[in-house]
């Protein structure tokens, strides 16, 4: 029996979603995924004791669409950045399996099994061309003994259309796009190391050389964490133009929900190394139903009026190497229910939005309704005057 809350039951049914299927999942769209990712699991051995086998992404599935900035966003551990390195097959180590990782149409999962290609040689075919990958820290991403212009260079070279071009039809177009991405005199600055540059400007270098590649799928992986708050928006900025101007798609990982708000389209929320809610980000922003969404949208400054602390969330993220019984995130969630220390939610359709699904057993029909935080109520009335005035 379910431990029912307060308020009368939900009068309307929910339509279930096993999560072990893909199906309901899939935007209702014409075009097929750029990424289709289903049921994947990657898995690691403990340090502490080499006999276990610890999952760290538990079977998730997602669409990626060209064009579209799709967000990962939880708090550090809960398994977004595992999950945006298994589609750079940067976790060759690891014990990776799914029922399909297609990459524009590639399938990354050996024939006949469910485990997931490891060899570098057949990642190295979607490396660079198909996939590409900005690091948190864009020195990791750059050569410092090497000039900029050179390293730009070596990219250019690994498209076909671009090594029949000469040297100075080459330089032209990298000075041209490292202009428009906002790096003044980019004829001189080329000829730099990069120490030579500031944070912000070796982070535009990096995105300038994954976008010139012409990729399907740009992953950024926390791209603004080394640079000064100043320059953070002016840098995120470049990744709308980059969505819209090339129809590239971008997954965007970050621990930043006011990040995620400016710039995806949809969002993935992360915890314990499952997708915990899925929606566009207007559902999301309006009408999330995860107490753990609830959570990170509480913690946002705008949510508070200042005559009160900001919220924070008790306790700690759980261990992966031992999950506690039914829900990981039931021993701080202050309205689980008593199923949830019991059994793990599937995701949960939320009302007839084919799009949004959360994993709690608070949609199930025979639960009571809970109300939702202040500070909830507060951002989605700002999200939906935003829309309303064109802000979003």
């Amino acid at each position: 029996m379910l431990l029912l809350l307060k308020d009368e039951p939900r009068e309307n049914k929910k339509e279930f979603f096993d999560i072990k299927s893909i199906k309901g999942l899939k935007k209702e769209r014409n075009e097929e995924p750029v990424i289709s990712v289903k049921n994947l699991t990657v898995a690691f051995r403990n340090t502490n004791s080499r006999k276990q086998i610890v999952e760290i992404i538990r079977n998730i599935s997602f669409d990626v669409y060209r064009g579209e900035i799709l967000g990962f966003i939880g708090e550090s551990g809960s398994g977004k950045s595992v999950t945006a390195k298994s589609l750079f097959g940067m976790n060759v180590n690891s014990f990776s399996k799914a029922k399909s990782l297609k990459i524009d149409n590639i399938e990354m999962v050996k024939e006949g099994t469910d485990q997931l290609i490891r060899r570098n040689s057949e990642w190295r075919k979607i490396r660079g061309k198909k996939i590409s990958y900005i690091p948190q820290n864009p020195m990791t991403s750059l050569n410092p003994t090497m000039k900029i212009g050179k390293q730009i260079m070596e990219v250019l070279d690994t498209k076909e259309e671009y090594r029949k071009k000469t040297e100075r039809e080459k330089k032209t177009i990298i000075i041209d796009l490292l202009e428009k991405f906002g790096i003044s005199n980019a004829k001189e600055r080329i000829t730099l190391y990069p120490h030579e540059f500031s944070g912000g400007m070796r982070q535009r270098v990096v995105i300038a050389m994954s976008v010139i590649s012409k990729p399907d799928v740009i992953i950024a992986d926390e791209p603004t964490t080394a640079l000064d708050p100043t320059i953070q928006a002016s840098v995120l900025s470049l990744f709308k133009v980059i969505s819209k101007e090339y129809n590239i798609a971008i997954i965007l990982v970050s621990h930043d929900i006011s990040v995620i708000s400016t710039l995806c389209d949809h969002v993935n929320v992360f915890y314990a190394g499952r997708i915990i809610e899925t929606a566009p980000k207007y559902e999301l922003f309006t009408d999330s139903r995860h107490p753990y969404t609830w959570a990170l949208l509480s913690s946002m400054p705008e949510s508070n009026d200042g005559s009160t602390e900001l919220y924070t969330l008790d306790g700690t993220p759980p261990n992966f190497a031992s999950l506690p019984p039914g829900d990981p995130f039931s021993v701080r969630n202050k309205y689980a229910l008593e199923i949830d220390f019991k059994e793990e939610p599937p995701l949960i359709k939320v009302g007839n939005n084919s799009n949004h699904y959360a994993a709690t057993w608070l949609l199930h029909p025979e639960a009571k309704k809970v109300k939702r935080p202040q500070q909830v109520e507060v951002i989605a009335r700002q999200v939906r005057e935003d829309f309303k005035n064109g802000k979003q």
